[in-house]
């Protein structure tokens, strides 16, 4: 099986690692501090801030485009749309 160069990364877990750099046919790995698989966002302290983050950014986008599209705000709409 083949490897995609592109697709392949090195990230460097703890405080005491050396962070080589790693070759794979002779080519230099892209090193990373953060990625993103199966929509969980993995960092190289392995702390939750980022995903965090991100999913207060998204959710916070979304609500402000319910507040500026929706004219009629009753509580009953706000609700659905806010569980929606």
């Amino acid at each position: 099986m083949l490897f995609n160069m592109e697709k392949c990364k090195v990230m460097h877990f703890g405080r005491r690692n050396a962070g080589y750099n790693y070759q794979l046919d002779s080519k230099s790995l892209d090193e990373v501090s953060e990625e993103k698989d199966l929509g969980v966002t993995i960092t190289c302290d392995l702390k939750a801030s980022q995903q965090c983050t991100h999913a207060y950014s998204k959710a916070n986008k979304i609500l402000g485009v319910i507040h500026r599209s929706i004219v009629y705000k009753s509580e009953d709409i706000l609700i659905l749309l806010y569980t929606s």
